[in-house]
């Protein structure tokens, strides 16, 4: 987490991060400030060292049927401290899903509730405050990704991108929000784009794809890897989609030019395994019935002859071969 909003979260919100089963993998100071446990006292145990009398089982039971779904719980808890001191909390539970809805863990924001008889204001007021601080957090560390990252309604229409994605298609912010894909795109481009998107939000499944893409400033053709997630509301309806992409056009450049590459190393071995075979056993060959007992034979002087062709056969074919891997060389410079 970026150390400034660290900072900031430590002076007035507690935060905690649990796995699936609510183990306890990671708080910040002001949680141990307001619990009055150590850090080594809360890491690896359960909330339950936290859990008062106040609440009824149906009360964590709805709780953690909620979480447990990928939804997002907003509530007041009235927590235990080390010394029995009673003390509220209003409480966001987020839960950390990967790309296809699996849970990964649960980050729980508090806020204190200082004055029991204004509780019901200061929540109220508290739930935007760290709904806001929350918002701020995730754009925040989202803008400074070193990948490009979008967010698009049901419509289609661009509500986010980070500043990584702005500075990549040199383009203002305020010439993407509000765009759709018919919008940026060529017709054929576009309409593969929203259909993919509708896809995604129709079924609800996140989408892993690389495909063409062109620079929308200077128009040039690229390469993109891309992710497609859903956005869900807390629902569970489907809001609109995020994506994340990053320009790999140079890799496939590469993976063209080695492509070729393997061609030309065919085409050469191929030379190298026929051509070249044919003239040395014809030399070969010639040499086998060449006399030389008898030095004046008239037969030895057109076999001469024909080695002589063949070498200068043998000499072409070589001179091509070696063009032909200075050329391949040369291409890999």
């Amino acid at each position: 987490m970026d150390e400034y909003y660290q900072r900031s979260l430590d002076k007035f919100c507690a935060v905690s991060v649990s796995d699936p089963e609510s183990i306890i993998s990671s708080v910040n100071d002001f949680f141990c400030r307001v619990s009055g446990y150590e850090r080594n006292e809360l890491i690896g145990r359960s909330y339950n060292i936290l859990k008062s009398a106040t609440h009824g089982e149906d009360f964590y039971k709805d709780l953690w049927n909620t979480v447990s779904k990928g939804k997002v719980w907003k509530g007041e808890i009235c927590n235990l401290s080390k010394d029995s001191t009673h003390y509220w909390l209003d409480t966001t539970i987020v839960p950390d899903l990967t790309a296809t809805g699996e849970i990964i863990r649960y980050i729980t924001y508090q806020v204190p509730i200082n004055d029991p008889i204004q509780k019901k204001q200061t929540a109220s007021d508290t739930n935007r405050q760290s709904s806001d601080e929350s918002d701020d957090l995730y754009h925040s560390l989202v803008n400074n990704l070193p990948i490009s990252v979008w967010r698009k309604n049901k419509e289609g229409k661009i509500t986010y991108v980070n500043k990584t994605l702005v500075q990549n298609v040199k383009m203002e912010e305020s010439e993407l929000l509000g765009k759709t894909n018919h919008d940026l795109y060529p017709k054929e481009l576009a309409d593969k784009y929203e259909k993919d998107d509708k896809e995604v939000i129709s079924s609800g499944i996140a989408l892993h794809s690389v495909e063409p893409n062109i620079d929308l400033k200077t128009g040039e053709h690229i390469y993109i890897e891309t992710i497609k997630i859903p956005i869900k509301g807390r629902d569970g309806s489907i809001e609109g989609l995020q994506g994340v992409f990053w320009n790999i056009t140079e890799s496939i450049e590469t993976q063209k030019r080695l492509e070729i590459q393997n061609e030309q190393l065919t085409e050469i071995a191929w030379l190298h395994s026929h051509k070249i075979r044919g003239p040395v056993a014809t030399i070969m060959g010639l040499m086998n019935i060449f006399d030389w007992t008898n030095m004046n034979d008239p037969q030895n002087l057109d076999i001469v002859r024909k080695v002589d062709t063949v070498s200068k056969q043998l000499d072409e074919i070589i001179h091509d071969v070696v063009k032909k891997t200075g050329d391949l060389y040369k291409k890999e410079d």
